[in-house]
């Protein structure tokens, strides 16, 4: 996938499109990062965010954004969703070090996920916003579209929040038996 993201950058690059090759080398350069540091811990994570990086830049080559609404929602919400899961994994050993009973420490979590969910999906529409200002593409289509977005961002959120629970009531089986 690597590979890939760095071919369809490389085609940015020849045909002189500086502002699509920039983003392209940010997605492989993240995407070398991602399974760096996620590579052997956690494969599936590291996956993931590749399948997501190379489909943003194949949405990106191939007009996806601009066609279809669909795709830009559902990449919101994988996105969100992948950096949920990676927040989780650093905050988890804060929060095995408290002294809340399981329960609160559940619902804590969920709470702080929620959080840094919307957080980061507004610091990511004000980012589009910023891209619209400049001229470079358009990457806002109203206010209907970024609401949806942070919807999406949300919905991601949550689904990685309830996949992470399920993992650790998993892990928590298994060390009781």
């Amino acid at each position: 996938m690597t590979v890939g993201a760095a071919h369809i950058t490389y085609g940015w690059i020849e045909c002189d499109q500086t502002s699509f090759a920039a983003v392209g080398l940010v997605c492989t350069s993240l995407l070398i990062l991602c399974q760096w540091y996620f590579g052997e811990t956690k494969p599936w994570l590291s996956l993931w965010l590749a399948i997501w990086f190379t489909t943003h830049l194949v949405g990106m080559r191939y007009g996806l954004y601009a066609h279809s609404s669909l795709f830009d929602k559902a990449m919101h919400g994988i996105i969100t969703a992948g950096f949920v899961v990676m927040w989780i994994t650093w905050m988890r050993p804060a929060l095995a070090g408290s002294r809340l009973d399981p329960e609160r420490a559940a619902w804590g979590l969920l709470s702080l996920t929620l959080l840094f969910t919307l957080a980061t999906a507004a610091l990511w529409e004000i980012f589009e916003f910023g891209i619209d200002q400049t001229g470079l593409f358009r990457a806002q289509r109203g206010l209907e579209d970024t609401m949806y977005d942070m919807i999406a961002a949300l919905m991601g959120g949550c689904l990685a929040w309830f996949w992470e629970g399920l993992g650790e009531r998993r892990r928590s089986q298994i060390r009781i038996i």
